[in-house]
């Protein structure tokens, strides 16, 4: 390992996010509609100190939040309540994520071909944009990379390797309060890992199976404990509500469930001001009009919104219509499209298939029920950075295999 070259990575990412953290908090880059979730959290964190201080009524918060808000109104008791100091720690996760995959690379690649990937994460503009918000994105991205970290490091000790699977469990549990969803995908992905490296005897499948899913099935109903009040109002139980007795997970129920939450987030943009009538739609909504009947329908619809959520807007295929974040988004998705291809190419020889057969399986379990439940081109943007990076390693390999050539 190059500690020097792990260590400018890590500065070069501290400083761009850190950098974007102070500028933006100060002077705003985007239009104020840019920042909708970022205040939300800001207002919530707020609330909840008024609660703690008997000054409020605790009406709840919402599930998938409630973690986030906590640490934020820590910090705000701390550091005073400006969103400033959320958005430097976030800064931070993301810089620390950017080198936790230096290290993935660098024990699978060159450390010239792992310094090169690494350093095209430690740039990548919507990466330095999203970990400088204040916004749960930094956290979901640092857990992920270091749960595979954990697990895609080869020959180590029995005592070391159940640490790290100790340590990885810790990973999930907090995990679990951001991104729950995950929890299968990476439990796959893990298992997948496991029975490849059993047959070299590396790493015994059933330890690795057994803490995975026992935790992960154990966590989800505590974590729903934990993170509810009494009278609280969520999205997903005015969702259910809507849904009445379709089921959710048929085609009919994801059609059903994405028109109400398109819906919903159109009449939040209408009352925020964010468009100004009501025979007006959300320009940047995804397929808004798309309804599924059958299995095919689904089966069928899956790369098309799939595509549509992980590359576009891309130039002369979507409207740019003289807007700064839209033409931003363009010149940055054509590179990664163009990153893509590549990274497909890199998968055909990886130098350890079982790490390579976990990523792209975690990839490819996760991209199309996320982009099935996205609504929006500005949340698929912020999404996808806790999968995309996944296309590094097969990125790196192509680099990798031309280099030697």
């Amino acid at each position: 390992m190059n500690l020097s070259k792990a260590a400018l990575i890590f500065a070069t990412a501290l400083t761009l996010r850190a950098g974007v953290a102070i500028m933006d908090h100060f002077q705003p880059i985007f239009p104020d509609y840019h920042y909708s979730d970022a205040r939300g959290y800001h207002n919530d964190a707020q609330r909840l100190l008024e609660i703690k201080r008997g000054n409020a009524e605790n009406t709840g918060f919402p599930q998938g939040r409630r973690f986030y808000i906590a640490w934020t109104a820590a910090l705000y008791s701390i550091f005073g309540e400006t969103p400033l100091a959320p958005r430097l720690f976030n800064a931070a996760a993301g810089a620390l994520t950017v080198l936790i995959w230096y290290f993935i690379l660098a024990s699978v690649f060159r450390f010239k071909t792992a310094t090169f990937a690494a350093g095209l994460l430690a740039v990548w503009p919507s990466h330095i944009f999203y970990s400088a918000q204040h916004l749960k994105e930094s956290g979901v991205l640092l857990l992920t990379s270091l749960i595979f970290a954990l697990f895609l490091q080869e020959g180590l000790q029995p005592v070391i390797r159940n640490r790290r699977l100790a340590i990885a469990s810790i990973c999930l549990a907090m995990l679990t309060f951001f991104r729950n969803h995950f929890i299968p995908f990476i439990g796959i992905s893990i298992a997948t890992l496991s029975f490849f490296r059993a047959r070299r005897r590396e790493i015994k499948p059933a330890l690795i199976l057994i803490a995975w899913f026992a935790v992960g099935a154990g966590l989800k109903p505590i974590a729903r404990a934990l993170t509810n009040s009494p009278n609280e109002t969520l999205i997903s139980a005015s969702v259910s509500e809507k849904l009445g007795e379709t089921n959710r997970f048929s085609p009919s129920g994801i059609s059903t469930f994405r028109k109400i939450r398109l819906k919903e987030s159109a009449q939040w943009a209408l009352n925020s001001g964010h468009i100004t009538t009501s025979q007006r739609r959300i320009e940047t909504q995804i397929f808004p009009n798309a309804s599924f009947s059958s299995w095919l329908d689904l089966a069928l619809f899956a790369p098309k919104v799939s595509f549509y959520s992980l590359f576009m807007p891309l130039p002369g295929l979507y409207s740019i219509d003289g807007k700064l974040g839209r033409a931003l988004s363009a010149g940055e998705n054509t590179i990664l499209l163009l990153f893509f291809i590549v990274a497909l190419l890199g998968a055909r020889k990886f130098p350890e298939p079982a790490a390579g057969a976990a990523l792209a399986l975690f990839f490819l379990l996760t991209v199309p029920p996320a982009a099935f439940l996205e609504f929006d081109l500005g949340s698929a943007a912020r999404h996808k950075l806790a999968f995309f990076p996944i296309l590094l390693p097969f990125f790196a390999n192509a680099a990798d295999i031309w280099t030697k050539k």
